[in-house]
């Protein structure tokens, strides 16, 4: 079974945010996590693949899971390859090590993922949580509201975005 992708779209805007972060970082990044196996989830898993990042996928979608781990996806148009992209139905797998996290998410599934991501965190306090809401839809200002919340984390260890928009557009055939 092999997933193919067409048209993928992202906007320069997009790489240069990703370079800003990277310089914040302070180097080169190794894993991403990317929250969501829908189209908006595989653009940016390809598009940071084709930047050298190593992108991991959290899904609970059984078949979109069994796809990826069984399949590499071929992508035209913008960006042109085969991409094998890891993906994992376990969030602290797909979080654990994360350099930086991408949220891929409906807007109305925004605060249970940030609630995962929180949880998450506090069992790992040693990390610094980088995350930015594709689609955001006020994901940001949720965001800060759960992460550092009275439940939450220290907020010296946030760093949060999100775009104005859906930032791709993607056709996904899965064969």
């Amino acid at each position: 079974m092999t997933i193919e992708a067409s048209a993928v779209r992202f906007p320069r805007t997009a790489d240069l945010c990703l370079l800003k972060i990277h310089f914040v970082v302070g180097g080169v990044m190794g894993k991403i996590a990317i929250l969501s196996a829908g189209n908006t989830g595989i653009a940016a898993a390809l598009h940071v693949s084709s930047l050298g990042y190593n992108p991991m996928v959290y899904t609970r979608n059984a078949a979109k899971l069994a796809a990826l781990q069984g399949s590499a996806i071929s992508s035209t148009g913008v960006i042109d390859g085969l991409w094998k992209i890891h993906a994992s139905d376990n969030l602290a797998e797909v979080l654990d090590g994360a350099d930086f996290i991408i949220i891929c998410t409906w807007a109305n599934n925004h605060n249970d993922v940030f609630k995962n991501v929180r949880d998450w965190a506090k069992n790992n306090p040693g990390s610094a949580i980088r995350l930015i809401v594709f689609n955001g839809n006020w994901g940001a200002y949720e965001a800060f509201q759960i992460l550092a919340g009275e439940d939450g984390i220290q907020k010296e260890r946030l760093t949060i975005a999100e775009s104005t928009g859906n930032a791709v557009c993607l056709k996904v055939h899965v064969r």
